[in-house]
């Protein structure tokens, strides 16, 4: 495969393998050049995170205020389970409320909180009024 060089004068050459690392003669101004054994590389565009090509990176620090926010949306089912409602609710409490500090996630993060609050009060309401009902004996599980 030929080799291109371009001359000082600035004439492009093509150089056939076997003059490889011997003197040529350049026709436009005459000077003499050795051609060197190896072109220089080409350089290749690389792509920091191709995953995102057109600028639509994740923001760091928005795990903990995403995940409060799909607990919040889930403990709104989760609350007629007691127990199911109350763990769900107060671990994405407590995933929002540290997510407050970032103000990155701090809209999704006071979503979350309020999502859960209303979860956990939803919960503690169902709790109390089973363990009443189940108190007083009105709790009938089809006898």
């Amino acid at each position: 495969m030929p080799v291109q060089i371009t001359c000082g004068c600035g004439t492009k050459l093509d150089i056939p393998d076997h003059l490889i690392g011997k003197p040529v003669q350049c026709p436009g101004c005459g000077s003499v050049q050795t051609v060197p054994a190896m072109a220089p590389p080409t350089p290749i565009p690389v792509m920091v995170n191709p995953g995102y090509a057109y600028g639509a990176q994740p923001q760091p620090g928005k795990g903990k205020a995403i995940a409060g926010l799909v607990l919040g949306i889930v403990g709104l089912l989760a609350w007629l389970i007691a127990c199911g409602g109350l763990i769900i609710s107060i671990v994405g409490l407590v995933l929002s409320a540290i997510s407050l500090k970032n103000p990155a996630a701090r809209g999704m993060a006071i979503a979350g909180l309020v999502l859960n609050i209303i979860g956990l009060v939803l919960s503690i309401i169902n709790a109390a009024l089973g363990a009443y009902l189940g108190a007083t004996g009105q709790l009938n599980f089809g006898q």
